[in-house]
């Protein structure tokens, strides 16, 4: 069983509520344009989008934040009121490409084809592509009349890489790694294990593959017992590796 989450967090009674006039989606309309048309105009939210936590966690496909929106309402309209109350001038703020005519017109039908809004919300993809190449124009146009060359476009290609793989292996991808240091006698010394870190080439090859960052190192359980020569890095090459020691300092 899925848990499903309202992405905008509205919670309360939405019916004839004016607190929760933004996300209203049912009625549009106050006269009825066809048999059976609701026309109690805009008093309540009947429409949602919800999710899974997935979509929430920031990673991956996922909804983008600020995104959700009740197509059509800009807020700037009376409780029980038709959509086409609204302002042109507001719908328009959200829809740059369209006139102020042409907004108004939306508002418009909006009012006539149902007596629901439609609900619409961004998301994000991954940003794992299986394209290696990408191209395209860059176009400048300057406004200062002393140019000479007021326009300019100049063709453009660039290189999409997978992402970087960290592993404690270079044969497979390993997170997580144990060390066994044997039994060791109090005040005899130490003992020390070497082991790499590996940036292991993606599925398109190393020339397609990032380089490996390591931001930090941290150590927990009992201070002063371990300790490595482990350190961040930038640029680690896709194939390549970095060694490291850990070390069990001799206890007194």
């Amino acid at each position: 069983m899925h848990h499903l989450f309202d992405p905008i967090d509205q919670v309360g009674n939405w019916s004839d509520n004016p607190a929760f006039l933004p996300y209203q989606t049912q009625s549009p309309a106050t006269s009825a344009f066809y048999p059976g048309q609701v026309t109690a105009g805009m008093d309540d939210r009947f429409d949602f989008q919800l999710v899974t936590g997935a979509w929430l966690d920031g990673r991956g496909l996922d909804y983008i934040p600020g995104s959700y929106w009740a197509f059509g309402n800009t807020h700037a309209r009376n409780l029980n009121q038709a959509i086409t109350t609204g302002s042109p001038s507001a719908l328009q703020a959200y829809l740059p490409d369209y006139s102020q005519s042409q907004a108004s017109t939306i508002l418009t039908n909006l009012s006539r084809v149902s007596d629901h809004l439609p609900v619409v919300a961004d998301s994000q993809i991954p940003a794992k592509l299986s394209a290696s190449l990408r191209s395209g124009t860059v176009s400048v146009v300057a406004t200062s009349p002393q140019t000479a060359a007021p326009t300019f476009s100049q063709s453009v290609t660039m290189s999409v890489l997978d992402h970087a793989i960290g592993s404690f292996s270079q044969a497979s991808t390993l997170a997580t790694l144990d060390i066994d240091f044997g039994t060791q006698t109090q005040g005899t010394g130490t003992a020390s294990q070497g082991l790499s870190i590996f940036n292991r080439p993606g599925t398109l090859g190393a020339s397609w593959t990032a380089r490996l960052k390591l931001d930090g190192v941290s150590s927990a359980g009992v201070s002063g017992v371990f300790s490595t020569t482990l350190s961040p890095f930038l640029n680690l090459a896709p194939g390549s590796s970095r060694a490291l020691c850990r070390c069990s300092p001799r206890r007194p």
